[in-house]
């Protein structure tokens, strides 16, 4: 499934537990936190894999509109070894 691309999305963030772990609680919409764990960065820190506080929430972060296909598939077998359901994906249109 692809969906179109947000302008804008604003939120706060804060340390899960220490500044040096990549655990952070964001929230997006009121008072709510989520779990926001940073499980890959690539070595240019131009993209990122988090996971959410279960396998319902996975997001692949870029820094361009494009992301190469090793990055996507090096994302997806890790998520896949962690129990994400691949097919559940939803992929955002950066055109």
């Amino acid at each position: 499934m692809v969906i179109d691309l947000w302008e804008e999305v604003k939120g706060k963030a804060r340390f899960a537990r220490y500044d040096y772990e990549g655990r952070l609680k964001v929230c997006f919409f009121g008072p709510f936190y989520n779990a926001y764990n940073i499980l890959s960065i690539d070595d240019d820190y131009q993209h990122a894999l988090i996971f959410g506080k279960d396998t319902n929430f996975l997001w692949i972060l870029s820094r361009q509109r494009e992301i190469p296909n090793h990055i996507i598939k090096k994302y997806l077998q890790i998520a896949k070894k962690f129990g994400y359901d691949l097919y559940q994906i939803q992929w955002m249109n950066h055109q």
